[in-house]
């Protein structure tokens, strides 16, 4: 029986040696990846390879296949592994070598440090292909998952409670061996789980006490407990600033730290070591910089104040609760901001008290005359305090209320709609795309160099969607990145 179907013989061999390449469609991701990471200073790598001994893989071959796998999702070393014999991609970018899944552990593990300047050179290419012109950047963050779980989180009370318990269990093994073995006899000592166990548990006190932490993870001591999908978990955030035109990562960073509100000034800095030349070419004003409640407060407003070349949008939390149609605070009757410098809602003159600290701010403090406020209609419903409500009005104050009439424009309202599409949609890509819902190593020092990882992949699937959409030839850009690149980092 014939069958209108073309020959098929999947033995039959080649009559001429065959390129991987050949069997890799046009403008595979896995070309891109090629040239870009031929183009990089892996130096720092080189000087790592040892010079006796077994020889090593190529920090070529590895560190293709290592940002290929994270762009195509996979994170374990033993898939990664399997893909080196199965997948033509992988294949090519390792010229048909096998490393195993260790040696992949092992370099992801042992160059974390070296994944920092190697994020630097890929931002600096991005702005040379035209990708990159920071006139609006946005700053947001994103909680990971650590690499533990919750259940073997710890708090002091809890430590103590499990380190008895492990001392009740000695004492009844010593009491089983005294029966068995007789009082003189010496027995066995504490039996080597329970024994480790609980110089884990005190070695979790120590580090519980030292950094002040109310709760510790014993998997991962570094993760802090964050919020993530309505949960409490052990996790990290990650944060990022993004360049509006192509949504490219010019800084990123991770942190264990359980807010934002403290990353806006190391990130800023960041993005000024990656594009010194470019930060300092702007005019003041003309960097456009938006983030929400999270990165906003009286702190990340008087440094934006000290460099005058951003022009910030960013809402503090009353404001953005305000602006939800929510009550807040400010919208009780006897919240500070219903008394003036001179006087109260009911009129009665406050006095300058001084200077002081509230919550770290510096703060000047205005007070009723004595006795005034209790014989006022409102005492015991504004305050208690029998010698009068103390108003702490922070000396800064009014660089929150420039900013909240700033949002309240038509740029302002423009800028923080436009926000949300531009770091979410990354955000999710990351999460929901590429799967990566969970860091795979553990303690802050390997979790911020594999955020770093996270924001090259980003930024390698940004370029190659950049130049399919132009139909610009990665080789021929990369030779013009390499002419531009001293005028680009400086």
């Amino acid at each position: 029986m014939e069958l209108n179907a073309r020959p098929y013989n999947n033995k039959v061999g080649l009559l001429f040696p065959a390129y991987l390449a050949d069997f890799l469609p046009e403008g595979h991701l896995a070309y891109l990846i090629d040239e870009v990471v031929n183009s990089l200073d892996l130096s720092a790598l080189y000087r790592k390879v040892s010079p006796v001994g077994n020889p090593s893989y190529h920090p070529l071959l590895m560190v293709k296949v290592l940002f290929y796998a994270y762009a195509v999702g996979l994170y374990s070393s033993r898939k990664i592994a399997r893909a080196l014999e199965t997948d033509v991609a992988f294949m090519f970018l390792a010229g048909f070598e096998r490393p195993d899944f260790r040696t992949i552990s092992d370099f992801r593990k042992n160059n974390l440090a070296e994944l920092r300047d190697i994020f630097k050179q890929i931002v600096a290419i991005c702005y040379s292909l035209g990708m990159v012109e920071l006139g609006n950047i946005v700053i947001d963050g994103t909680v990971i998952k650590a690499n533990a779980s919750v259940a073997r989180t710890y708090d002091a009370e809890r430590i103590e409670r499990e380190i008895k318990g492990i001392l009740v269990a000695a004492t009844k093994i010593d009491e089983a061996e005294d029966k068995e073995l007789g009082v003189e006899a010496r027995g066995g000592e504490l039996p080597e789980p329970l024994r480790k166990r609980k110089e884990r548990l005190e070695r979790l006190r120590a580090v519980m006490v030292k950094e002040g932490k109310g709760k510790i993870n014993l998997t991962d001591p570094d993760a802090n407990i964050q919020k993530l999908k309505g949960k409490k978990e052990p996790g990290y955030r990650f944060e990022a600033l993004l360049d509006k035109k192509e949504r490219v990562m010019v800084a990123c960073d991770t942190t264990d730290e359980q807010a934002d509100n403290k990353r806006l000034l190391p990130v800023l800095e960041q993005l000024e070591e990656n594009l010194p030349l470019v930060v300092a070419a702007k005019g003041d004003g003309e960097i456009k910089l938006s983030g929400d409640c999270g990165v906003g407060g009286l702190d990340n407003l008087k440094a934006l104040a000290a460099r005058p070349k951003y022009n910030g949008f960013i809402p503090d939390s009353q404001f953005q609760a305000q602006e939800r149609g929510k009550l807040t605070k400010e919208d009780e009757p006897f919240h500070r901001n219903k008394f003036s410098y001179v006087s109260c809602p009911d009129g009665e003159v406050l006095r300058f008290k001084g200077e002081r600290k509230d919550h770290r701010k510096e703060c000047r403090v205005f007070q009723a005359a004595d006795g005034v406020c209790r014989s006022c209609q409102y005492f015991g419903l504004c305050t208690k305090n029998k010698r009068g409500r103390e108003i702490y009005l922070p000396k800064d104050e009014h660089l929150i209320e420039a900013m909240r009439e700033k949002l309240r424009g038509a740029e302002g309202r423009a800028i923080l709609k436009e926000r949300k599409a531009i770091i979410e949609l990354v955000f999710g890509d990351i999460k929901f795309n590429r799967k990566f819902i969970m860091f795979l190593l553990r303690g802050l020092r390997k979790v911020r160099g594999e955020g770093f990882l996270l924001g090259i992949v980003h930024n390698l699937l940004r370029i190659y969607h950049y130049l399919r959409r132009c139909d610009k030839g990665i080789k021929e850009m990369l030779a013009m990145r390499v002419a531009e690149i001293g005028e680009v980092v400086g």
